[in-house]
């Protein structure tokens, strides 16, 4: 079995994509600075998922404002069409959320296969993180974008609702119980 040999652009990049996986901004910024040549803040890996991506993915905030302040395009989207708000949506990173929303990420964005991934608001519905669609809903997020993402949203919204009610559903019991007994 045979490895494919790293390109020495790819060599270059390989520990910096570490750094941003690790959200290290001394160590990626201590290798960018020894390498001789100017560094492309918005390449990608295989997969075209910039530094970007890969630190709003792992929620390093600290890096994607550091990435952010070095010239990274915010809305840069990977092979698959995913952004680093798409990332940071669904992983429930709040705080990388909100700094790429103020530094100008469409709450809106779309992925390139429109039919088989959705957009951040959906992801963050799927998954049930209410704070992430409440930011992203203040940043303009378009509910009505998506039929289904509204479907979801309701669905998400009734089934904790439901969770919540068979919770307490017990101790109403006990506490009526306990009220007859007196």
């Amino acid at each position: 079995m045979s490895t494919k040999k790293l390109t020495a652009e790819e060599e270059m990049y390989l520990p910096l994509m570490g750094h941003a996986l690790d959200g290290d901004v001394k160590s990626f910024e201590s290798v960018a600075n020894e390498q001789n040549k100017e560094i492309d803040i918005n390449c990608g890996n295989e997969y075209g998922s910039a530094f970007l991506i890969i630190a709003s993915e792992n929620g390093h905030a600290n890096m994607v404002a550091y990435l952010l302040g070095k010239g990274a395009i915010v809305d840069k989207p990977s092979k698959l069409g995913f952004t680093a708000l798409c990332c940071a949506a669904a992983r429930n990173h709040l705080d990388t959320l909100r700094l790429l929303l103020e530094k100008g990420a469409d709450p809106n964005c779309q992925p390139y296969d429109e039919g088989e991934f959705a957009f951040p608001l959906y992801m963050a519905a799927v998954k049930n993180y209410a704070e992430v669609c409440e930011l992203l809903l203040q940043f303009g997020a378009n509910v009505n974008q998506n039929v289904m993402v509204l479907l979801l949203f309701k669905w998400q919204l009734k089934k904790n609702t439901l969770r919540s009610l068979r919770c307490c559903k017990p101790r109403l019991l006990r506490r009526g119980k306990s009220k007859g007994r007196r």
